[in-house]
């Protein structure tokens, strides 16, 4: 793991990863949860034809708090979904996650969950109970074995958009 996630996250709990691919002008994105990034990472590229061009990761000390954040983001944002587990990254999708994100770490999620409550677990909603300070962290490309984050900084979804937009932006 990175010496700096050693640092704020001592339980090495697992992580949820974002994945950014880019073609053209469209972004695919892979939301996961893996206790071992580098590894998760290099699959993910094997079964992917296009490079990686940014990977963001948020984590908890507790696992569960991971698991069902995982699980309660992939299913509301299930209409974005192209394939298997990968996610078509647009405009709307990113302001969809921000809004999400935005009310599980406000502790106001629970409302959209219990008007459709059998598609979801307990332990999927037990950290809707808690006021949450969720952040995402960029981390530094190629992943090395003491790797880099880019930013320390909280990332909301929109910022991770504004960063794939730039990135589209350099490529043209």
């Amino acid at each position: 793991m990175l010496e700096e996630m050693k640092k704020i996250n001592p339980s090495k709990s697992q992580l949820i990863y974002i994945v950014v691919c880019a073609y053209k002008n469209d972004f695919f994105i892979k939301i996961g949860r893996s206790s071992n990034l580098n590894k998760r990472i290099k699959n993910i590229q094997t079964g992917c034809p296009h490079p990686i061009n940014n990977i963001f990761i948020v984590f908890s000390e507790y696992g569960e708090e991971i698991f069902g954040l995982e699980k309660i983001l992939l299913k509301l944002i299930d209409k974005y979904k192209l394939k298997g587990e990968w996610y078509l990254g647009s405009e709307e999708f990113f302001d969809l996650f921000n809004s999400i994100l935005v009310r599980i770490n406000s502790g106001i999620l629970g409302d959209l969950v219990l008007e459709d409550e059998d598609r979801f677990s307990y332990e999927e909603v037990e950290i809707l109970f808690h006021i949450h300070n969720y952040r995402f962290y960029e981390i530094e490309l190629p992943i090395k074995k003491k790797g880099k984050f880019v930013s320390n900084q909280l990332l909301n979804p929109i910022d991770i958009y504004m960063k794939i937009q730039n990135y589209i932006l350099l490529v043209e």
